[in-house]
């Protein structure tokens, strides 16, 4: 019997490489998310080291106080962007994940079928080589019955003879 060959090799192949490229832009999005969320953290950081800068250095000027103010409100202003995009790269990130789970699903259809008509395809191989088997069987058989026919009658025909 021929070796096992599935027609949809080339779709499930190109499937998983379609699963590939989903789960790399899923994961940039991941990397993106957690950019955004050690800047928030950095943000939060300078804010405390800028209030403690102010606060530790001695009597504040106006013009400190002016300065750490200046930075607040840019630091507010900034957290509120960063938490904004990270919103924003949550609901492409949810998406995204739809979109993998998906074109897994898609891989896994095809991979199930595949291992189906393998185990059809071996059904048959089991079948014939077994048939095969079988004839094989049958035919040294009614051989080896043949000849003993043979030899028997060949005796049979000897003896009365003696």
């Amino acid at each position: 019997m021929k070796a096992f060959h599935f027609n949809l090799d080339r779709v499930r192949d190109w499937r998983a490489r379609q699963l590939e490229l989903e789960e790399s832009a899923l994961r940039r999005m991941l990397a993106e998310r957690a950019a955004l969320e050690a800047r928030a953290e950095g943000l939060e950081r300078e804010r405390g080291e800028a209030r403690q800068a102010v606060a530790g250095s001695g009597p504040a000027t106006g013009q400190d106080l002016a300065a750490l103010d200046a930075f607040l409100r840019h630091a507010a202003l900034e957290k509120r962007r960063l938490a904004e995009a990270r919103a924003a790269c949550l609901q492409r990130i949810a998406v995204q994940q739809g979109q993998v789970l998906a074109a897994r699903r898609r891989v896994e259809v095809i991979e199930r079928l595949r291992e189906r008509r393998r185990a059809e395809w071996q059904a048959a191989s089991d079948r014939e080589q077994e048939n095969l088997a079988a004839d094989l069987f049958l035919a040294k058989w009614k051989g080896g019955a043949s000849a003993a026919a043979r030899g028997f009658r060949a005796n049979a025909e000897s003896k009365p003879g003696d």
